[in-house]
């Protein structure tokens, strides 16, 4: 009589090399550190973390480039190169270019520095690794922070650029609008201490804008919509990076998190601050001023 086993063993076999085929594909692909002190998925993280700094300061680079490039021919341009004379103003457009070379500039210097940093940082931890030394977990919680903080500084940076910003293109339609679409003829006379002056805004926008409003406003519009898309392009980076981050922090984690969440509420409190005091100054106050001069009739409209 043949004896036949109790259970069929083949289909086990077979599950448990699929299960060692799908463990080593699961590793295979986190590159191993050259130097043979980190980790694959310690060295993984440093790499991707090295790749978007460079990817950082190329691209903040990029657009100083651009920035810079597109004011100094706006300057060559307001000037006649025969005759030597003012022809135009492209006041509308500096203040366009200006932010962008201002935050380029700060972005571009922030991000070689943090490159060149970590670097420096990595050669560090490698030698604290090789020394079996728990200092090496600094780095990672440093980055934390910065991360975390600095998302912060970016969201109030862009909430400063759409409101402020914003409100300019809008004041610039309204007056577009009013003084040259449906009044052409229409000017401010403003009537101070028996002194009487005619402000025409229709000729101060076309100086302004090159006597092209429509296209300011449109780029204008443009740069807008393009720093919200490149916050969140930059703010789903950023979250994914603390994910992969966090896994390294250890037994440390909670105490980290808990003190980047509360640094990160008082850096909102002092951008809050600042937003409301720098809105008031520049928008509110003016706006309460104009309107108590129309009040009093210092301001009128003519035409």
């Amino acid at each position: 009589m043949e004896r036949k086993p109790l259970e069929d063993t083949s289909d086990i076999r077979i599950i448990e090399n699929n299960n060692i085929n799908n463990q080593v594909l699961s590793t295979s692909y986190l590159k191993k550190d050259p130097e043979g002190v980190l980790n694959s998925r310690t060295y993984r993280i440093i790499t991707k973390e090295k790749k978007f700094k460079f990817f950082s300061m190329f691209f903040w680079s990029l657009i100083l480039i651009l920035s810079i490039l597109v004011i100094t021919f706006l300057a060559l341009s307001q000037r006649n190169i025969i005759q030597q004379t003012l022809v135009t103003s492209f006041i509308g457009y500096y203040v366009l270019f200006g932010i962008t070379l201002i935050l380029s500039l700060f972005y571009t210097t922030k991000a070689i520095i943090e490159y060149v940093g970590w670097k420096t940082a990595v050669a560090r931890m490698r030698e604290s690794y090789a020394n079996g030394d728990s200092a090496a977990k600094v780095l990672f919680h440093t980055t934390f922070r910065n991360i975390s903080i600095r998302s912060v500084r970016i969201l109030w940076a862009v909430i400063f650029i759409e409101v402020f910003y914003g409100l300019f293109t809008l004041i610039t339609f309204l007056l577009y609008n009013y003084f040259i679409v449906k009044n052409n003829n229409a000017v401010l006379e403003i009537n101070f201490l028996n002194i009487t002056v005619n402000w025409d805004i229709k000729l101060m926008l076309s100086r302004w804008y090159n006597n092209n409003v429509e296209i300011f406003l449109v780029l204008s519009l443009i740069f807008l919509c393009a720093v919200i898309v490149i916050y969140f392009i930059f703010f789903t980076f950023d979250k994914k990076r603390l994910m992969e981050i966090s896994s390294l922090l250890g037994d440390d984690y909670s105490q980290i998190t808990s003190s980047v969440l509360e640094a990160k509420s008082k850096e909102h409190k002092l951008w809050l601050k600042v937003f409301i005091v720098s809105f008031f100054l520049i928008y509110l106050l003016p706006f309460l001023i104009i309107l108590i001069l129309i009040w009093r009739k210092v301001i009128r409209r003519k035409g």
